[in-house]
């Protein structure tokens, strides 16, 4: 975590530009979790939350894959949020809260957490 001059005052992660790994469009995301995860806002997807070691996975699934994922995170409320991780072991599929969903290419497993956890 990185910290202000003061060394107590936690430091919020800067916003930085990129395409929207679900339907293109220019977008900011933050990262959090030591970078380990990015919190996209995109004037068409809204808001989700994607693991980075796998943007690449989402980049590399066909149109109607990413178009259904970006619907899904358009579709979340003010209480959830929709998180794209990847199929790391069978233990991380099985607890999943709502999911998974539907597993993408083998590897992509969608799920709904509450927004909250996410700031």
């Amino acid at each position: 975590m990185s910290l202000a001059k003061d060394g107590k005052t936690p430091l919020e992660p800067t916003e930085q530009e990129r395409q929207c790994p679900l339907c293109g469009q220019p977008a900011t995301y933050k990262p959090f979790c030591l970078g380990k995860k990015r919190r996209f806002s995109c004037p068409t997807c809204i808001s989700f939350i994607v693991f980075a070691d796998m943007e690449q996975d989402l980049l590399d699934l066909p149109p109607k894959q990413r178009d259904e994922l970006s619907r899904m995170a358009r579709e979340c409320d003010d209480k959830k949020i929709l998180v794209l991780d990847i199929n790391r072991n069978l233990t991380d599929i099985i607890t999943l809260a709502e999911g998974p969903l539907q597993v993408y290419n083998n590897r992509i497993i969608p799920s709904y957490e509450p927004r909250g956890n996410y700031w």
